[in-house]
């Protein structure tokens, strides 16, 4: 779909990064934060990107990372290129791991994953098995979806070429961002206070695609297999729809089935699975019950989170 993505990734850092770790900011502090005035010990998260320059956003970053460290956040921030100098182990130190975008591939040459983002994915498969917690920013372009892919395929979550499309989507943020709303909003401990959701949208239905509104949304739809639950999903006037090569999606990587075919109906806009193992240093032992969580909204993709029980078997809704 582009022509040369290493540098359109540096031109959009600014417009990619800073959001998204200005979304980051807050959503730690809303998992985390029920948890952080009990304990002394906060969590380590470790905050990885493509480079970013401080005239393209980099400063911006720092600034963030500076105010974390304030609140008491034990945090580490590094470029994949000076990353991959590290010890591949190195994830096994940290809480939470922020993928603040995916890594690029080798598009020159394989166009596959260079070999030290495989050395990367595998150090964190390791930290996600230890019970670590991670949240991954995705990217719809060929390049992104191949990198979130390769490391989100074992868990059974898959990106879609294309995007929601709704009947009468309403104009919102200063008018270039469609959003729909939904209702339908699964019965479930980590959402039993919320009544709906707003979720962006391509395009209305039959009309031509808003990019604008899918470069602002940086989100991308994605499907999930049966361990998934779905907490909610998309409105009956919604649906979805792949690209093609009007949207510059014809290669034939991205027209796979299994990139353009939605098994889920409705389709997920957030989908949670249950697991039990958790490190034991964040948050406390008593917060008993983890969870792994998929979302469309702010691009937030996976993430960790424990439900505080009140009753021996009655976890409390800490977020969703």
């Amino acid at each position: 779909m582009i022509a040369s993505p290493e540098l359109e990734i540096e031109k959009n850092n600014m417009k990619r990064y800073v959001p998204a770790l200005i979304a980051c900011t807050w959503i730690l502090l809303g998992l985390c934060g029920y948890s952080l005035a009990e304990t002394e010990k906060k969590p380590a998260v470790l905050f990885l990107t493509n480079p970013v320059h401080r005239h393209s956003g980099g400063a911006y970053l720092r600034l963030n990372m500076a105010r974390l460290d304030k609140l008491g956040y034990r945090v580490a921030y590094y470029s994949y290129r000076d990353f991959y100098r590290k010890d591949a182990g190195l994830t096994q130190s940290f809480d939470v791991v922020v993928m603040l975008g995916v890594p690029g591939l080798d598009w020159s040459g394989t166009k596959e994953l260079w070999p030290d983002t495989v050395k990367l994915y595998g150090g964190i498969r390791k930290h996600l098995a230890a019970g670590g917690g991670l949240m991954v920013f995705s990217a719809p372009q060929i390049w992104g979806m191949k990198a979130f892919d390769a490391l989100m395929k074992p868990y059974g979550i898959r990106p879609l070429s294309g995007c929601f499309v709704d009947e009468d989507p309403t104009l919102t943020t200063h008018g270039v961002l469609n959003c729909a709303y939904t209702t339908e909003i699964t019965r479930h401990p980590l959402c039993r206070e919320t009544r709906g959701l707003w979720y962006p949208v391509g395009q209305r239905a039959g009309g031509t695609t808003n990019f604008d509104t899918l470069r602002n949304a940086n989100t991308v739809p994605f499907d999930v297999d049966k361990n998934w639950t779905a907490l909610a999903a998309i409105g009956a006037t919604t649906s979805f729809k792949h690209f093609g090569a009007n949207e510059g999606a014809d290669d034939p990587w991205l027209q796979q089935e299994r990139f353009t075919k939605l098994d889920t109906q409705p389709a997920p806009l957030v989908a949670v699975r249950e697991r039990w193992k958790a490190k034991a240093a964040w948050p406390p032992a008593r917060l008993t019950r983890s969870f792994l969580i998929f979302t469309l909204a702010t691009s937030l993709t996976t993430a960790s989170v424990r439900a505080k029980a009140s009753k021996a078997n009655d976890p409390i809704s800490t977020a969703c």
